[in-house]
Formats: structure tokens, sequence, C-alpha cells
């Protein structure tokens, strides 16, 4: 006769690794990988737009400056860098001064690219532009 009997083996203590971390980790790090992907994209996207465009897009600026009159009068000159994005069909949103010397010339700059909203050539994608304007007294 044949006696089984059951001896209970403690297991290993160690700490369970924790589900949670392990997976926002992951989800981290693809969304980071997509994230820098879209960033090169965008990039890329923005400097084709730019050689192909640029000599147009300062054209239009150049000739289409709103400079207040009361600056110029005041001999208000500087340079404003201008972030905007433009959508596929040319509307022109999110304007916004990344650096200025002077309110008056980043009020200015601003209404500039708004007035010239559908004037800039369509891009093939939305596209966002760092563009600075020069204000100069001749």
């Amino acid at each position: 006769k044949i006696e089984v009997t059951e001896k209970k083996v403690p297991l290993p203590v160690s700490k369970p690794i924790p589900v949670e971390i392990i997976e926002k980790s992951q989800e981290a790090l693809v969304v980071q990988t997509v994230v820098e992907s879209t960033q090169e994209k965008n990039a890329r996207l923005e400097k084709e737009y730019l050689d192909e465009n640029i000599v147009k897009i300062r054209e239009l600026i150049k000739d289409n400056l709103y400079y207040p009159r009361s600056a110029r009068k005041r001999g208000v000159v500087g340079d404003v860098l201008v972030k905007f994005t433009i959508s596929k069909n040319s509307e022109v949103h999110s304007i916004t001064v990344l650096s200025s010397k002077s309110e008056i010339l980043s009020r200015a700059a601003k209404k500039t690219i708004e007035n010239l909203s559908s004037e800039f050539p369509t891009p093939n994608e939305e596209l966002t532009l760092n563009v600075p304007i020069s204000y100069r007294l001749h």
C-alpha cells in the first residue's frame, strides 16, 4: 500500500512586478516614439514648404506689412518672431508671438499675418511656421 502525503513547500518570497507600471512604461515608449516621428514629419514638411514658398511668403509680408503710424512716429523698430499654423485650405490660426521687444510691433505682426491668411500658399498638410518679421524705418 502506497501512501501519498501532501507537503506544502513555501514559494520563494519575491515582490511582484507592478503590471500597471510596465504597461504605462510601454505605453509611454510608444507615445514618445509616435510623437517624435510626428515631430520629424512636421519638420520635414515645414522645410519642404518653406523651400518652395519662402520667397512668396517674404514678399507677401513685405508688401502687406502693417506698421502702425504711432510706432513709426516714435521710431519703434525691431524684429518679431511669429508662430502660426496654416491649414490645408490656407486658413491661418494659432498666431502667437515668440519674441519681440515691443508690444505695438507684436500686435502689428499678428495683424499682418491675420490679414494675409488667405494669401499664403496652400500646404499639403497643416503646418506650423515660425516667421521673423522685421520692422525698420528707411
